[in-house]
């Protein structure tokens, strides 16, 4: 997608938000009609989380399962043990969010699984991770490199 494709595209997803909660129709949102959109917002990311969470590939280790199962899935601001995921959760966590399954993380694959894992500025977070793993500056992250990205976040992912 183009520059101009993607702000035209950003804008019309601001107006149909605008519309969706400026209440009054005043073209601005007071206090209480944000409050109300980001409360929305965080609702739908937590089932979204929930989702991705139920998805991750169960293995043995009990702290992973109780992340992957269904009957006990938490986001992961709310997990219930304040142990950090472990680098085998995290490589887990990397390879679901390869979208197109080709072996290969890009940045948008990237900052996709750095939102999940509750980063406050995802998109950077994968900036500086490409930065800092992609050994060949091909703006992928191939199996050789994710070792390198797997140890970038798990310095950076938030503890409780």
């Amino acid at each position: 997608m183009s520059v101009s494709n993607l702000q035209a595209w950003a804008e019309n997803e601001a107006n149909e938000l605008m519309k969706k909660y400026d209440k009054n129709g005043d073209g601005v949102l007071s206090k209480e009609e944000l409050q109300f959109f980001l409360r929305d917002v965080r609702g739908s990311t937590r089932l979204k989380n929930r989702e991705i969470l139920s998805k991750v590939p169960k293995t043995n280790d009990n702290a992973a399962h109780m992340i992957s199962s269904n009957a006990r899935t938490k986001v992961l601001s709310e997990k219930a043990s304040d142990e950090p995921l472990s680098r085998e959760q995290i490589k887990k966590i990397f390879k679901y969010y390869d979208s197109n399954k080709d072996g290969f993380l890009n940045k948008r694959e990237v900052t996709k699984a750095f939102s999940f894992l509750g980063s406050i500025n995802p998109y950077y977070r994968a900036q500086y991770a490409l930065d800092y793993a992609d050994a060949n500056n091909d703006g992928l992250i191939n199996e050789d490199e994710l070792d390198k990205l797997i140890d970038y976040a798990s310095k950076i992912i938030p503890k409780k």
